[in-house]
């Protein structure tokens, strides 16, 4: 028996459109439906969740452990790549004690679960204040971590992941460090490998790493398959998820995602250009201005190196402004564009770029129509869903 322990929660994005009861474990439970594997999943839910959430696992042969809760925690996003608002996130989480054999454990918002297990695999999902697995008194003879970049720094204090990494095998067997659209690093006694992200059509992410912790454990936890090899159909995995949103996770797909997407390969080289990203856009109302703003956090979360105008140079004569602007964007490996508003001096930079040969990427959160003829025809790249196009620019650049 393979059990999986995590929250229960409500799920709601603006952009794109998104409005489901998932939550860490039951997505990770229902990503494997198609493996051959008996489940016992352990959560908390509300007496109208319990029903729900009885009625769906009983279908699939799963087996349920509910405690009771009050209220369901509520995530709200505005895209997949913001900070979620977080409603009903209880200050004093109720406690309770399992004992399984093999088992995925995530770190929990409404409930502090002291684990006492054989082999674990151990995803704390708290970017903020995350802790370590022993931290609530949980024990087990075999632990392996997943965990994103921040979390791993956070635990250890490091400033780099490889250092992260490597503190983090003093406190387990496996490390497992996700790094979003660069893939994911492995770490094991005395060995340090990769694994590529894989470039999907489109990037949906709320959720994707719930789906790699979840195909990483099947494969490390059930079929005794090495760290590496886990991480590895994790990933393909993951890209399947992105791409469509769509659960079970077809066990059959795993082999065929190397025919269907490119995996990133960086470029062995660094970029002789100053910037990554020259990012272009209008910003001269509050809702411009946040915008664009956004997407630059979100760039330089991902490790890009962003020229942003507004933010950069700011305002003043427009002849010292402009030369300004054109010269940071003579240095950049790639424009992207916020189409939002069809601003001249937006367009005027894109002219410039393709000039220059400088690829250009457009987002536009409405359909541009008529408008994408010259763009297309001439090489420009266009994406409606922001979290997709971000990945885009990301994927380009560390390929070079």
């Amino acid at each position: 028996m393979f059990s999986i322990i995590g929250g229960t929660y409500y799920e709601n994005c603006k952009f794109p459109t998104w409005d489901e009861l998932y939550g860490s474990g039951l997505r990770a439970c229902l990503a494997l439906e198609s493996f051959d594997v008996d489940l016992h999943y352990y959560t908390c839910l509300t007496a109208s969740a319990r029903e729900r959430v009885n009625s769906l696992l009983e279908s699939k042969n799963i087996e349920l452990t509910a405690f009771t809760s009050n209220s369901t925690v509520e995530f709200y996003y505005l895209h997949g790549l913001s900070a979620p608002r977080i409603i009903n996130n209880t200050n004093t989480p109720i406690t309770e004690r399992v004992e399984v054999e093999n088992a995925l454990v995530f770190g929990m918002l409404d409930a502090n679960i002291i684990v006492n297990g054989n082999r674990i695999v151990y995803d704390p999902q708290a970017p903020l204040e995350p802790k370590l697995f022993s931290e609530n008194g949980s024990k087990c003879e075999s632990l392996a971590l997943v965990l994103n970049s921040y979390e791993a720094k956070s635990l250890t204090k490091k400033s780099t992941i490889d250092e992260a990494g490597k503190a983090l095998l003093e406190e387990s067997d496996v490390v497992i460090i996700k790094q979003g659209s660069n893939g994911a690093s492995v770490y094991t006694d005395g060995e340090i490998s990769n694994v590529p992200a894989y470039k999907t059509s489109n990037v949906f992410t709320i959720g994707s790493g719930d789906v790699f912790s979840s195909i990483f454990s099947y494969f490390w936890l059930e079929e005794g398959k090495t760290a590496h090899e886990s991480a590895s159909l994790a990933s393909k995995a993951t890209a399947l998820y992105c791409d469509s949103k769509a659960l079970p996770i077809e066990a059959k797909k795993l082999e065929k995602v190397e025919k269907l997407y490119d995996p990133l390969v960086r470029a062995k080289e660094a970029s002789k250009n100053q910037y990554d990203v020259y990012l272009a856009g209008p910003f001269f109302t509050v809702a411009e201005y946040w915008l664009v703003n956004d997407i630059r956090s979100c760039m330089q979360n991902m490790g890009l190196n962003v020229f942003s105008p507004i933010h950069d140079v700011g305002t003043g004569r427009a002849d010292i402004i402009a030369q300004k602007d054109l010269d940071a964007l003579n240095k950049s490996s790639i424009i992207y564009v916020v189409a939002d508003g069809s601003d001249i001096g937006t367009f005027f930079e894109v002219g410039h770029a393709q000039s220059k040969d400088i690829p250009v990427i457009i987002f536009s959160s409405l359909n541009l129509n008529h408008s994408e003829t010259m763009l297309t025809g001439t090489g420009c790249e266009i994406f409606y869903d922001l979290t997709t196009s971000i990945y885009k620019t990301a994927w380009k650049v560390f390929e070079g």
